[in-house]
């Protein structure tokens, strides 16, 4: 939207969103919370705006968003927050928002907290059930934020506890690139 005049930008696009997000950032009560100031006065612009658009397309749980794309449920950091599992016949990727703000800590201490976390606790088990995930299943992992600067998988040793490289790009990222 536009910032100025909060005017859609992309009227025609669909925007999917989770439900449980949508629902709690319209609340009129998260007006007083201190969210900081980045996100100062944003639930009444979203209440005032997203809430009464008409190609909004709410969305519960783990859903198939479009084809090749599922909402896969990471609240902690947000109430509503998805990852996104990416899929293209037996390739895989989950991009993972901000479960891990900072990967090259919280890969390897999941339980770790951030001020940042709405729901603290909420954002370590998912932190754990994500990262367990894409160990599980193999997956390539990345993030939208800039965190990631490569795909990677997360290996895990015989005991179960992750077994990272030490840091290996320019901007420390303790993954291993899948080629």
């Amino acid at each position: 939207m536009n910032k100025d005049t909060n005017e859609q930008l992309f009227p025609d696009a669909e925007i999917i969103v989770p439900t449980a997000e949508l629902n709690w950032w319209t609340r009129p009560e998260v007006d007083g919370m201190d969210l900081g100031p980045t996100r100062k006065g944003l639930s009444q612009r979203i209440r005032n705006t997203m809430a009464t658009w008409k190609n909004v397309r709410p969305v519960d749980g783990e859903a198939d968003l479009i084809p090749g794309v599922r909402a896969i449920q990471a609240a902690g950091h947000s109430p509503g927050q998805v990852a996104h599992l990416v899929s293209s016949g037996r390739q895989h990727l989950l991009v993972t928002a901000d479960v891990s703000l900072l990967p090259a800590l919280f890969v390897r201490n999941p339980e770790w907290q951030v001020r940042v976390d709405q729901d603290p606790l909420m954002a370590v088990e998912t932190r754990k059930r994500i990262f367990d995930r894409a160990i599980a299943d193999k997956l390539m992992i990345n993030g939208p934020t800039g965190s990631y600067q490569v795909s990677a998988q997360l290996p895990k040793t015989d005991t179960d506890m992750l077994s990272l490289p030490p840091r290996s790009s320019e901007h420390g990222l303790p993954l291993v690139a899948q080629g």
